[in-house]
Parts: C-alpha cells; sequence; structure tokens
C-alpha cells in the first residue's frame, strides 16, 4: 500500500491511491473472468417456443429473452476531462503550509520530491484503504483524496465475496441438481435408442455429465456409463497436466492446467469443486467441423443432451429452466457466454425436429443433415479457448458448450495483440 501526499489549498492532504487490486486468474475477477461483463456482448433472443400435440409432450422452453447477438461486443466511447480545478504553483514552499508535521518522517529525498512536484508516493504499512482513511481523517484530522482506483478496489473486494458466497451456497448445489436430473433424463434414452446411430452419442453424453456430476460433487454414485474412461477422465482433470488429449474424447484436446483452481477458488474444496465442473462445462467443445479435417464427423452428443435438459426435471421445475436462471445470474455478474450452446441448440432442434422432438427423432440421418447446416450459420466465438494454428481457423471451430465461457474484454484485446494478430 502507498500514500500520496500533496498539498493543495495551504495544506497537505493524502492521496490514497496507487494500489494494485488483488487480481484472480480466469474468470473471477472484475478485470477478467468475472468482468467479462465488461465485454458488453449479449446473447441473442433464443428463448424457444413450444407446441403442444395429442401423445408427446412439448418440451420446455428456455426462459431467457435477451437482445444482441452472442459473440458481439460493442465499445462504449469515453472521453477524459481536463482538470479544472484551481492550479498549484510548482514548486512547493514547504515551510509555508499550514499543516507541517506531516512532513514528520519523510527523508530529505522525498521532501525534495514532494516540493517540486507537488505530491510524493510513500510506502505504508495499511493493508487496506480503509486503514490510511482512518489514519488520515481521524488520527490527524487532515482532508484526503479518494480516487477512482480506491472505489474499484473496495468494489472488487465486495464483489468477490458476493461471488464467493453465491457460487459456494447457490450456484454449486444448483448445478449439481441439473447435472444429475439431465443425466438421469439421458440415461433412460438408452433403451429406446439401442441400436441406433444415436446410441453411441447416447452413452458419451451420459459419460460427459458423469464427469461433471463427480467434479462439482466427488461423493456423488460412480458412473453407469463408461466408468473406467469416466474415472480416468477425472484423473487427467486433476492432475492439471497440461496440454493432452481427453482420455473420454480422443478427438478433443485441452490445456488440463486450466483446471488447477486459482484465485479466490483455491484452498477452498467447495469452491475448487465448482471451479473444475464450471470449467469442464465450459472448455469441453463438440464442434460441428474441423478445419483439418474434413473427414471429421460431428457428435450428437450436444442434441442429446439439449433434449434431455429440456425434458428433465429438477426440484419440481423443468431442468432447463433452471439452467436459465443459472445462465441469467452468470450472465448479470460475470458476463455473456461467447459459445453456442443449449439455447442456440434448442432453437435449431424445434426448426429441423419439431417442438415435441423424441430421442429417436435424433436418430434420423437426413433431418441431422439439415440440422447441420442450419447450425452452420451461427456465429463464431471471439475468444478462442482452442488450439489452432491462426486466428483465421475460429471461423470454422464453432460448436456447443453445455455452460459456456464467458467473453471478456481483456481476453479480447489480448488476443488481438498477439500472433498472427500482430506480425513482426
Amino acid at each position: 500500500m502507498r500514500k500520496w501526499i500533496s498539498p493543495l489549498a495551504g495544506c497537505f492532504i493524502l492521496w490514497a491511491g496507487v494500489a494494485a487490486c488483488q487480481g484472480q486468474a480466469t474468470q473471477t475477477s472484475p478485470a477478467d473472468q468475472p468482468s467479462r461483463a465488461a465485454g458488453v456482448e449479449t446473447p441473442a433472443a433464443r428463448s424457444t417456443t413450444s407446441a403442444s400435440s395429442a401423445g408427446t409432450p412439448s418440451l420446455a422452453p428456455f426462459a431467457v429473452d435477451l437482445t444482441l447477438p452472442f459473440a458481439f461486443a460493442t465499445p462504449q466511447p469515453w472521453s477524459p476531462q481536463a482538470y479544472a480545478g484551481t492550479p498549484i504553483a510548482l514548486p512547493v514552499d514547504l515551510a509555508g503550509v499550514a499543516n507541517p508535521h506531516v512532513l514528520d518522517g519523510l527523508t530529505e529525498a522525498q521532501r525534495s520530491f514532494l516540493a517540486e512536484n507537488g505530491f510524493v508516493v510513500i510506502r505504508s504499512g495499511e493493508q487496506q484503504f480503509n486503514d490510511i482513511r482512518y489514519g488520515t481523517a481521524f488520527a490527524l484530522g487532515q482532508p484526503f483524496f479518494r480516487t477512482t482506483d480506491e472505489a474499484y478496489h473496495a468494489l472488487h473486494l465486495l464483489f468477490d465475496d458476493l461471488l464467493k458466497a453465491l457460487e459456494r451456497q447457490v450456484l454449486r448445489p444448483e448445478m449439481a441438481r441439473i447435472l444429475l436430473a439431465t443425466r438421469d433424463e439421458v440415461r433412460s434414452f438408452a433403451d429406446e435408442t439401442a441400436g441406433t446411430a444415436l446410441e453411441g452419442d447416447v452413452q458419451l453424453a451420459e459419460a460427459y455429465l458423469d464427469v461433471a456430476i463427480h467434479l462439482f460433487d466427488p461423493e456423488a454414485p460412480d458412473s453407469q456409463a463408461l466408468p473406467d474412461l469416466v474415472a480416468q477422465q477425472i484423473d487427467q482433470i486433476l492432475a492439471a497436466g497440461g496440454r493432452d488429449k481427453s482420455v473420454l474424447f480422443p478427438g478433443f484436446e485441452d490445456d488440463y492446467g486450466a483446471y488447477k483452481p486459482v484465485g479466490h477458488y483455491a484452498g477452498d474444496p467447495g469452491l475448487e469443486h465448482y471451479f473444475r465442473g464450471l470449467t469442464w462445462l465450459g472448455r469441453v467443445h463438440f464442434p460441428l467441423a474441423q478445419a483439418d479435417d474434413p473427414a471429421f464427423q460431428p457428435s450428437r452428443l450436444p442434441l442429446v443432451i439439449t433434449l434431455a435438459l429440456r425434458r428433465a426435471e429438477a426440484d419440481g421445475k423443468p431442468a432447463s429452466e433452471a439452467w436459465a436462471d443459472v445462465h441469467r445470474t452468470l450472465d448479470f455478474l460475470i458476463g455473456p457466454t461467447d459459445d453456442a450452446g443449449p439455447i442456440e441448440y434448442a432453437q435449431l432442434m424445434d426448426q429441423v425436429y419439431g417442438p415435441n422432438a423424441t430421442p429417436l427423432a435424433l436418430a434420423d440421418e437426413a433431418r441431422w443433415v439439415e440440422f447441420q447446416a442450419s447450425a452452420a450459420d451461427l456465429p463464431a466465438p471471439q475468444i478462442n479457448s482452442i488450439f489452432v494454428d491462426w486466428t483465421a481457423d475460429l471461423a470454422v471451430e464453432k460448436g456447443w458448450r453445455f455452460m459456456g465461457q464467458r467473453f471478456t474484454m481483456d481476453a479480447n484485446i489480448f488476443q488481438n495483440l498477439v500472433f498472427d494478430k500482430v506480425l513482426p
């Protein structure tokens, strides 16, 4: 912590400024992951419509009705205003100030710098801004400046405490309930889809959700689908060993170092579980196509999970509604998602398969081809969280994530300040 001392209107004023906020990695501080809210990116109005028919009930909609296309950011203009206060003549005559006792403890070099520039930065022992404010205003009876960085730092601390409490007490148990309900619904598809083109995707969908459930709650019951692969995938995540092919999805390469809890998540078991679980749901990507593999066959797993999410119930209400509550909460606190997910796929599924789709309907090859053609028109994400050689390749890496990662303005800026955006 530092103090700024500056003479103004015949007195010395402590300027409680220039203190770095305690940053958080990944997506958690207002300047990074949580401050994907600073990106002003807004998902599209994609609330699905449902129609009833005799026999199969209509699917539950996602109660999310937003205004602008997702993966879209609008920079806000800002023009700083020049200082219009009382000018201060430099150098300052320290012998003529009204409260010379504030000079006590300053070295000759600090006094000289203060006289020449009108302020001096000194290191103090206070841990927080309010400690400086107390010592300045109450102990010494002096006025002080409240700078924007002090207010931002206080806001950051309050936001961090709010986010931790919300993640620990609400979001983690709610996500566990949503995932369990969706997994059980996927499991119910097994008999209906046995022997069809969808059988393998249903099995993988259950295993994908089992991994997420065990990350959120390590005490959850053991997996029934591909238990050995699920256990190996969880071990791979917990090892946080860096770039590697997924055990469960060999065609997907990830940076497993991203699963190591950081910031306020580190050291708190419950928050560490939440961090790993949400990271899995946000990083595992099911693309529609791969630029380096023209023969690539996309998975129907996203359709299976989206359908199950709309059919399942969590604590007496549609799981899609519970999912939408979490989605809206993260939009408000952190920022909008940068990826297509259940909302976008649900709308396309209603168009292609109808609002009363059944698991068996997803096995229809002609409609699957039609769905892929429609999904190709979805916007590409602006933030790259996959491995590509050129940022131009991002245009074709469109796909689905259960709870997409959040857009951050700083990540967008940094992505445009590296190769190949900035060439030598």
